[in-house]
Parts: C-alpha cells; sequence; structure tokens
C-alpha cells in the first residue's frame, strides 16, 4: 500500500475481500451527506444512487505524516487544492498529437474517439492552464514516469515562487 495516496470515502457496501480504512472508508449515505454540506469533500460524486469521494482531511493527513500526496482529481477540484494550505504542484498529462495517434490506430472508430479525447484534453489544458505546473505529454508509460519523477525533485529540490496571498 503506497502512503501517498488519500483513499475515499463510499456508501457502498464493502467486499467481503475489503477493509475499512485499507481500500475505502465505509461510511453511511446520511453521514456523507452532511459532511458533504460541510464543505469536508475534495471532490465527490455518485454513480448509481452511491455516493463517493475524497475528504480534505485525507489529503491533510497524508501531508501531516510528511508524505507528498498524489491525486488524480477532476479539474474543479484544483480550485479547492490551490491554496496556501495545500501548495499543490499540478502535473497535467497529455495525449500525444492526435497525427501519432491517429497513426497508430487502425479503426475509423477508434480514430474518432481519439479525436474527441484530444480536443477534450486541449479544452481542458486551456480551461485551467493557471492551475497547471507542469504540463507532460505522455509518448510512452517510462518517458513520462521518468519525467514526472525529474519535475517532484526539481521541485523539492529548490526554491519555488508561490502567490503573495499564500504568505501573507
Amino acid at each position: 500500500m503506497n502512503e501517498n495516496f488519500t483513499f475515499a470515502d463510499t456508501t457502498r457496501k464493502p467486499e467481503p475481500y475489503e477493509i475499512d480504512g485499507v481500500h475505502f472508508y465505509f461510511v453511511q449515505k446520511e453521514e456523507m451527506a452532511s459532511d458533504i454540506l460541510n464543505k469536508e469533500f475534495l471532490e465527490y460524486g455518485t454513480r448509481k444512487n452511491i455516493l463517493f469521494g475524497t475528504r480534505l482531511d485525507s489529503v491533510r493527513k497524508v501531508m501531516s505524516s510528511g508524505r507528498l500526496p498524489v491525486l488524480d482529481v477532476e479539474p474543479k477540484a484544483l480550485r479547492i487544492l490551490r491554496s496556501a494550505e495545500f501548495a499543490p504542484f499540478v502535473i497535467f498529462i497529455a495525449p500525444p498529437c492526435l497525427s501519432l495517434l491517429i497513426r497508430d490506430s487502425m479503426h475509423e472508430t477508434m480514430n474518432s474517439a481519439l479525436a474527441k479525447l484530444n480536443k477534450e484534453s486541449e479544452i481542458m489544458e486551456y480551461v485551467y492552464r493557471p492551475y497547471i505546473d507542469k504540463v507532460v505529454v505522455h509518448q510512452n508509460v517510462d518517458d513520462s514516469i521518468q519525467e514526472i519523477i525529474d519535475f517532484i525533485t526539481e521541485t523539492q529540490e529548490s526554491k519555488q515562487w508561490v502567490p503573495i496571498s499564500w504568505v501573507f
């Protein structure tokens, strides 16, 4: 288990092999709904009438242990994370250019889906650019991981500019 990751809360029943606090935090729907109203979640959603989400305290817990939280969040959560409390480094992983994707694909249906994905990625990067510290264009897994590791190492070993509102 990687202690840099947060665990989501969910209102679904645990599977026999799942352990509360290890795989998920299993909570009652009323409790989670109340906590959502009290803005205790970084993000949350519903699927098949089951609530799930990441608590802000889950992120704080990882941080207080001296670890760097690794989060995969919906873009709207960046507005909450971008604060003095969390001081995030945001990495946007973009798909390779569309012509490379289409060149490697043999199916017309796949090409249409790739074009849509590429366009959505471009829009997301444009809209959320003010929150993004690094863009990694994903060409292959090994290179992308190394680029992310290099960026994290560099940011932890050097001084960083932060918004003045984070200081005062």
